[in-house]
């Protein structure tokens, strides 16, 4: 590695050689230079990085999936990227690790010590009894820390934080959004996570000096300077040839590879240029089939282009490998990746459906053509001339150990109306399984948003075959630019394979800008399939409902992983292989007894119950509704039937405003905390209502009864000087006060807050109310903070033992999205309902 021309601030612990030289997120990729500056490429939130020419003496860059940033040798912290801001509970200096991405966040010190903040703490006993930290890592909703006597401890999400009991000596973690890697002493390397990510380490994973992590896929770097990547289906596997790598760095979606020459290699999905490869802005690429059985004719643009850096280039077309998808870098001579064949417009090609057509543009160096920039164009079974009568529809190309098969979409869903094709590139693996990749691209998202609109339909359904039960995972990806072809145009997307059907209701997509996936994975494999069905049969939120019943594992267990996190989704399991009673009472009953275990990747563990749907081609399926994916197994549980029928209604006790939205964040006033305390049946109304006797309460004021109700109740009172103060908002200390009131508690305070001094009017009302009113992880109250509508009836619920109302599928309010943390107290509150009871605490949506 270059030597940096840097240093650590001086601290009283030994710290290590600053190791984060590149970083890499979603979409973007930051280098630090050796005069301790930093060069960015790609973009973050929409646009390009800039980086402030007054950013110097950076000894580190960090990298969260949203958010560049830049430690400085005094310890202090940069935001790098539009919209990106350091979190307040940052330090201001001393900082040499971070770990912003998802529910765990942490920041080390040059001390050794660790803070942490999130839905995920830190146990910050461990800054005591375990030696001093040297690095930290993390995902989306757990984190680990390498201590200096090479020990890791972990917290946040089951799964993701079961560090191995006997794990050797470490030197080294890294962190992808479900799964933590430890570098071993010996250069081997360890993984644990989720059951569905299996969290074998590669046999050729040995004598490793580096690794790094992201998403579901895991890299790491040999003492020969060679690379290994694994996981996420096989993609993202480096280019052939490269080799001198001496630092590496995981994107979202893409790896950023230091050479030892100071250079930088990157492949992967490369949007905006964070692979620092970036397509040349030439236009004009199109094929179409030539005028010969097997042919395709290309369409070309111009031959050169003007690049700032490299001056004048040479565009140049070339015909990749057969079977060759792999891409090309900087600097590579670019006869080493395909053939000699150079394109003219209007050529007549003989290559096959799956083949790549590169388009490079060209620099001299020493008389040696070197690759700058490179695009590719993946020939489609459309572009190539077929054989007369051969058919165009779901047939498949094979490709070495790849095919392309040709698949519907169905516009329409359940009441189809019209069909688009799309690719699936089927690939058979190392291990016999098939692996299915599908992209929903722009251009596919254009042409059936057209054909919906025409037929008036708002749902397309990708239909995934596996007629044979051999794939062993499906991905689906879904760009930015087609999210955005959706959203415009309103329309549902559906997933349906022989495993599950999944569909996105267009609500639960707004206000969402990224790239985002599905991955189901039928679990097949006897051990695993066994020890999940185990756990099935006695986790304790299983047992709880069963009782000393019976208790029936029915259909193969299923994992599905996306990175919509928290937005509402239905979910379809087929009932396959599930044998059902014959006769019509009987098999209903049997069917009213079905449930599913979940197993969440979070640690999370429920059972839902779902109705039972026939599909279009006849067959049985259990659908419910989720917010988060996970391991799904059917259940059979007699307790189950009996559960169905605890069905109960609560009415709405809050409503949204005009314009059709809820304006979760907006603040109560005192006027609206009345009539929520009478709508709700806190306060009981009365049959000869109390006006309110406040000089400041008009007699024709909208809430005069209500806050008549609240000043007789005793539980929202006046003012010393007599006033009711309509329009004031409501504190939450006066939010405690209420609900103290109202709920006569009687213990002994049972908590303190470092901004609620002894001597505050409310603070032991505030001390008491553990349980119904929460304080902030930085361990403070804000008493005088003003209550939310959000905060408001989730307090409320809690006084009343309502909800929260899980298994909505579509939101009922446009700026209240499934993500929100209040989601599912402001849907009990602001709806009318029908539920039945969780096992483990909140209610469940009927119909």
């Amino acid at each position: 590695m270059p030597k940096l021309n840097i240093a650590y601030t001086t601290s009283s612990v030994q710290l290590p050689t600053p190791h984060t030289r590149i970083a890499a997120g979603d979409g973007f990729t930051l280098s630090l230079q050796n005069n301790g500056t930093v060069k960015a490429y790609g973009w973050i939130n929409g646009q390009k990085i800039e980086v402030p020419d007054s950013l110097t003496g950076v000894q580190s860059v960090y990298a969260s999936n949203q958010c560049g940033y830049a430690i400085k040798t005094s310890g202090s912290v940069v935001a790098l990227g539009d919209g990106c801001t350091v979190p307040n509970e940052v330090p201001e200096e001393g900082v040499v690790g971070l770990v912003l991405d998802g529910y765990a966040s942490a920041a080390l010190k040059n001390d050794g010590t660790i803070i942490s903040w999130g839905n995920r703490p830190f146990n910050e006993e461990w800054n005591t009894y375990h030696a001093l930290f040297k690095s930290i890592a993390g995902g989306n909703d757990h984190a680990s820390a390498l201590t200096w006597d090479n020990a890791v401890v972990s917290w946040g999400s089951a799964y993701s934080t079961s560090v191995p009991g006997d794990l050797p000596e470490t030197t080294a973690i890294a962190s992808g959004i479900n799964h933590t890697l430890a570098l071993l002493t010996d250069g081997t390397v360890k993984m644990w996570g989720p059951p569905y990510l299996d969290n074998v380490v590669p046999e050729n994973v040995t004598d490793v000096v580096a690794i790094d992590a992201n998403d579901n896929f895991s890299v790491a770097l040999k003492s020969d300077g060679k690379l290994v990547v694994w996981g996420d289906g096989g993609a993202l596997q480096p280019p052939p040839g490269l080799n001198g790598v001496v630092a590496i760095a995981a994107g979202r979606y893409h790896i950023i590879a230091l050479k030892s020459d100071g250079t930088l290699v990157g492949w992967g999905q490369n949007r905006n240029g964070e692979t620092l490869t970036p397509a040349p802005p030439i236009g004009g690429l199109s094929w179409s089939p030539g005028s010969e059985i097997g042919t395709t004719t290309a369409t070309i643009a111009d031959g050169s282009l003007q690049d700032e850096r490299y001056g004048d280039l040479i565009l140049k077309y070339r015909i990749g490998n057969s079977g060759s998808d792999r891409q090309p870098y900087v600097g590579e001579d670019p006869s080493d990746f395909g053939f000699e064949t150079e394109l003219q417009p209007g050529e007549n090609l003989a290559v096959s459906p799956g083949q790549h057509i590169y388009v490079v543009a060209e620099y001299d160096e020493e008389d040696d053509k070197k690759v700058a920039y490179w695009s590719d164009v993946v020939i489609k079974k459309n572009q190539v001339k077929q054989a007369p009568g051969s058919n165009n529809n779901n047939t498949s190309a094979p490709n070495n150990d790849k095919e392309i098969i040709v698949v519907d979409v169905v516009i329409g869903g359940e009441q189809p109306a019209d069909t688009v094709k799309v690719e699936i590139e089927r690939t058979r693996q190392a291990n016999g399984q098939l692996f299915d990749l599908v992209t929903f691209d722009e251009a596919k998202a254009n042409e059936v948003a057209e054909r919906a609109a025409t037929a008036n339909q708002h749902v397309a359904r990708i239909v995934i075959p596996d007629t044979k039960d051999e794939v062993g995972e499906v991905r689906v990806n879904v760009p930015r630019s087609a999210l955005a072809v959706l959203q415009k145009n309103k329309i549902d997307l559906e997933i349906y394979t022989d495993n599950a059907v999944i569909r996105v209701p267009i609500a639960s997509l707004v206000g969402l800008d990224e790239d985002f996936y599905f991955r189901l994975v039928p679990i097949r494999e006897a051990a695993l399939r066994q020890e999940i069905e185990q756990r099935a049969r006695t986790e304790e939120v299983v047992r709880k409902i069963a009782g000393n019943d019976g208790i029936e594992v029915v259909g193969r267990p299923m994992t599905i992983v996306t990175n919509l996190s928290s937005r509402a989704i239905t979910l379809t399991l087929p009932l396959r292989d599930v044998v059902l009673p014959q006769d019509p009472q009987e098999r209903a009953a049997y069917l009213n007894q079905m449930g599913i275990f979940i197993e969440h990747t979070d640690g999370e563990k429920e059972v839902v119950t779902g109705k039972t749907v026939t599909g279009t081609d006849g067959k049985l399926g259990l659908q419910f509704g989720v917010n988060k994916f996970s391991t799904f197994t059917i259940l059979h549980m007699a307790a189950l039937g009996d559960e169905e029928q605890q069905s109960e209604t609560h009415a709405k006790y809050i409503n949204g405003y005009p314009d059709g939205t809820f304006r979760a964040e907006r603040s109560i006033t005192r006027a609206e905390m009345a009539t929520l305390l009478v709508n709700s049946g806190i306060i009981p109304t009365s049959s000869e209502p109390n006006r309110a006797s406040f000089p400041d309460v008009a007699a024709e004021h909208w809430a005069v009864t209500n806050i008549g109700q609240a000043e007789k109740s005793g539980l929202l009172v006046g003012y010393p000087d007599g006033t009711y103060r309509v329009d004031a908002s409501i504190t939450r200390a006066e939010m405690a006060a209420i609900a103290y009131r109202y709920l006569k508690l009687e213990s002994e305070p049972s908590r303190t807050f470092s901004d609620v001094p002894a001597s505050h009017w409310a603070s032991g009302m505030i001390s008491a109310l553990s349980g119904y009113m929460d304080g902030y992880p930085d361990l403070t109250f804000r008493p005088n903070d003003k209550l939310t509508r959000a905060e408001a009836v989730t307090i409320l619920n809690r006084i009343l033992k309502r909800g929260p109302l899980n298994g909505v599928v579509k939101p009922s309010w446009p700026d209240v999205a499934a993500s929100y943390w209040a989601f599912a107290d402001i849907e009990e509150a602001s709806t009318d309902h029908a539920y039945t009871l969780r096992s483990e605490g909140g209610e469940w949506l009927t119909e």
